[in-house]
């Protein structure tokens, strides 16, 4: 249920965002239903873009030949191209293109390095190199591509004025990047996660609007030396359009989801978070998801409002902020750890159930008092005596080995017993020994973030936060009140 209601959610957000469109197209085609129809030829980037004709036909400028696209509102037409104007300026065309085309390059390169990367995270890194794949193309396919095909078909074709600005490309891979960021965040937060065939339902999407593309491109070649925006095309672009929008918003939603439970488990698993908390995929969904909502509302105007008229040009500021995106995930995917170890994997299912652990006894794996109260007192010289804090990197099934007992009873005497996570318990006793040094002559001498990082911590933000936690005071202040 919860489930259905978050996806009428989004029905409701494309919804309302097409409405204004809509109720502001059908109020502007009855004013000007009276007004002469005038034509433009689509911003492809020749010097005709910017002219209104009165008849129909094709682009008179050399080596354009496109077909003029009709508008009955000018003053619609004339919105379309200062913005399609302003993104064709030579100075925005640069910083376009010197800003994309090396994020272009680099996707490509980490991909094919993700691709031969047989370390750790292997499918996780299979699946960011999809991902920087698919960003990468996408933008290709908008400046690149064009150019390349061109020049192939101008040789091909032998028509040497073939201009790339009226060829489509036949490949899309708007459909890809939404399962491909899903199956990412999936292979990082569920060790236990394998891709099956039946996963490959998520990229029909994408096979079948290349197939159709593939049609349409292919029906264009022998007609003329150049592709006129035919009806089919314009209709399945704008579906292509929507539907690849709503599926990257829905598989940012459940990418979201797997991060959030992700953050639920890691206290109970790890005493350091900070290097597997993955805030930067969370930031990356975040921006992709607005990147999403901008693309919809520019589409819905464009085929609702400006019939058509926008065309790549007018896109290339989401084609920054995509490139953007590239940079950031491509080094920040390159640079992630594995969060999960083989042998944890086991226990993650244990992880994800302490929530509910007081309110539901296993009768199979629960203790009997007096080996709880073994158990217990175990546990607390681990600490105490044998100070296994002082391990950075401890996680839970480190101790519970150490300990000879399963993750899963560990897991409930820290949650049940002690009314602590293993995150908390681990970090109490850093504290603890940190505030013990603090005070000691012997340590006068060292930082203080020396002595958190003797005592177990391994990030000065993380410190911080976890003593303030306990304490209610830095620990500079605590220092300067207890000496």
């Amino acid at each position: 249920m919860h489930t259905v209601f978050k996806v009428v959610c989004v029905w409701w957000l494309v919804f309302v965002t097409a409405l204004p469109v809509q109720v502001f197209a059908q109020a502007d085609s009855a004013i000007q239903a009276q007004k002469p129809t005038y034509y433009y030829c689509p911003p492809c980037g020749c010097n005709a873009d910017h002219i209104v004709y009165n008849q129909p036909g094709v682009c008179p400028e050399l080596g354009c030949k496109m077909k003029l696209l009709p508008s009955k509102n000018a003053q619609v037409g004339r919105i379309a191209f200062v913005w399609t104007q302003v993104s064709a300026k030579r100075w925005a065309f640069a910083f376009y293109k010197n800003l994309t085309l090396p994020s272009i390059i680099q996707g490509l390169i980490l991909a094919f390095i993700l691709l031969f990367n047989f370390r750790n995270n292997r499918q996780a890194n299979v699946f960011l190199a999809i991902l920087l794949f698919a960003i990468s193309f996408h933008s290709f396919r908008y400046y690149v591509a064009r150019r390349i095909f061109s020049l192939l078909l101008s040789e091909l074709l032998n028509q040497p004025d073939y201009h790339f600005g009226n060829l489509f490309i036949p490949f899309s891979f708007i459909f890809i990047i939404g399962p491909a960021l899903y199956f990412y965040a999936k292979s990082l937060t569920l060790p236990q996660f394998r891709f099956k065939r039946k996963d490959l339902v998520h990229f029909i999407p994408a096979t079948i609007t290349l197939m159709v593309y593939l049609v349409l491109w292919l029906q264009s070649l022998p007609k003329s030396n150049h592709h006129s925006y035919s009806q089919a095309y314009l209709l399945f672009n704008s579906v292509e359009q929507v539907g690849g929008i709503l599926s990257g918003l829905v598989y940012n939603l459940l990418a979201f989801r797997l991060l959030k439970k992700h953050r639920r488990i890691l206290p109970q698993q790890f005493s350091n978070t900070n290097a597997i908390t993955l805030n930067w995929l969370q930031v990356m969904i975040v921006l992709l998801t607005l990147v999403w909502l901008a693309w919809l509302v520019i589409a819905l105007f464009n085929i609702q409002v400006f019939s058509f008229v926008l065309d790549y040009i007018a896109f290339y500021p989401l084609q920054i902020f995509l490139a953007i995106i590239i940079y950031i995930i491509g080094f920040a995917g390159f640079i992630q750890p594995q969060v999960y170890a083989p042998n944890m994997v086991a226990s993650l299912d244990v992880a994800d159930q302490t929530s509910s652990l007081e309110n539901k006894a296993n009768n199979e794996t629960q203790a009997s008092l007096s080996q709880k109260s073994l158990h217990i007192v175990k546990v607390i010289q681990a600490m105490e005596k044998e100070q296994l804090y002082l391990h950075p990197t401890l996680t839970l099934n480190e101790l519970a080995r150490h300990l000879h007992l399963s993750p899963k009873v560990l897991s409930q005497i820290l949650n049940n017993e002690l009314n602590k996570n293993f995150h908390d318990f681990v970090n109490y006793y850093r504290v603890e020994e940190v505030k013990q040094r603090l005070l000691d002559p012997q340590h006068l001498h060292l930082t203080i973030l020396g002595i958190a990082f003797d005592a177990g911590f391994n990030s000065k933000s993380t410190f911080n936060r976890i003593f303030m936690k306990f304490t209610q005071m830095s620990p500079k202040q605590y220092r300067n009140q207890h000496l």
